[in-house]
């Protein structure tokens, strides 16, 4: 099932005229789906994305979105890990003050 985001990219790649099938692996979903997006059976009232938010052709492959989440993620990750490393290093160094 996509959500109403992954539809409103899939309406700007169709738009772009991008294939069906292409999408579908994209999303990792079956290219039904994609149809129902196509036809307006299903998230008929989501705007396309803009041009401009679209994968790359490049990136528009099998599991491509499944990657830029997963980037994403780990970007995240990235983040909460420097924190909690400073935060660590301001405690020790309070810590080894007190002493």
């Amino acid at each position: 099932m996509l959500t109403e985001a992954q539809a409103s990219v899939a309406k700007g790649l169709l738009l772009r005229g991008d294939k069906q099938q292409d999408i579908a692996a994209y999303f990792g979903c079956n290219s039904g789906r994609i149809a129902e997006i196509s036809r307006k059976y299903k998230f008929a009232d989501v705007a396309p994305a803009s041009k401009r938010s679209l994968p790359t052709p490049q990136q528009l492959m099998p599991g491509g979105f499944i990657v830029e989440e997963v980037r994403a993620a780990i970007t995240i990750i990235e983040m909460a890990l420097a924190s909690a490393k400073t935060r660590l290093l301001e405690m020790e160094e309070k810590l080894n003050g007190d002493k």
